[in-house]
């Protein structure tokens, strides 16, 4: 996740750029103040850098608007912990280490973590970040905990904000159904038994219990060797 000192980081709205020009937008430009949480806590950040990776904060830094004129932006519904992520990806070109994260805090802690930050930066449209992010949650989920541990890794009320927050393309939806999907299949539980921790969830969200289901008897099928176009 890391890019070398030859790598090319991501630039202006997807465009590469060298580290020279990386660099230059750190050292060389005008800090902006972004006001985050209830609590309006303080994050100094290089305007140019922040306006180089979204869209978002070039529209508003760069427009006629009071963000613009007075190159403030507030962020009140945001949470600064996952914002200073946000803000480590923006200055690094990458995300939080996850070994390193796992020694400090547990895995369902570090998913929840890389959820929202997965919701944040679709939220101010940083494309890399969304990539490298959902690369960490795989990675977590996957090869960093057990199934047997689905729901606590992956509880109702996450569950719940993934779906309130996303589109029905969302490849955040399609993970988490995927991962809880194998997760049920693998402790044993069938395809028609809901969870109980989730009935809120098929209640409130329809169309999760339907994309549930789907996943486990594509994932039935695929365990037993059945292709996509079998009848």
């Amino acid at each position: 996740m890391v890019n070398s000192k030859n790598t090319p980081s991501e630039g202006p709205h997807g465009i590469d750029m060298l580290p020279e020009e990386f660099s230059r937008l750190v050292l060389e430009s005008p800090l902006v103040l972004i006001l985050v949480g209830p609590n309006r806590v303080v994050f100094n950040m290089p305007k140019n850098l922040i306006c180089a990776k979204s869209s978002f904060f070039d529209k508003a830094l760069n427009g006629a608007s009071q963000e613009g004129v007075e190159q403030t932006i507030t962020l009140p519904e945001d949470d600064p912990t996952i914002f200073s992520q946000l803000g480590y990806w923006m200055c690094h070109n990458q995300i939080l280490s996850i070994p390193e994260a796992l020694d400090v805090m547990a895995p369902a802690v570090l998913v929840q973590q890389l959820i929202h930050l997965y919701m944040m930066a679709g939220k101010y449209l940083m494309e890399g970040a969304l990539d490298e992010t959902y690369a960490g949650i795989i990675e977590v989920l996957y090869n960093r905990a057990r199934f047997e541990d689905a729901l606590t890794l992956m509880p109702a009320s996450l569950v719940e904000q993934v779906w309130e927050a996303s589109s029905p393309e969302s490849q955040l939806r399609f993970l988490v159904s995927e991962y809880l999907a194998r997760a049920f299949i693998r402790t044993g539980t069938s395809v028609g038994k809901p969870i109980e921790q989730y009935k809120g969830c098929f209640t409130a969200f329809p169309e999760f219990g339907m994309a549930l289901v789907t996943s486990m008897v594509r994932s039935i099928r695929m365990e037993n060797g059945i292709g996509e176009e079998a009848s």
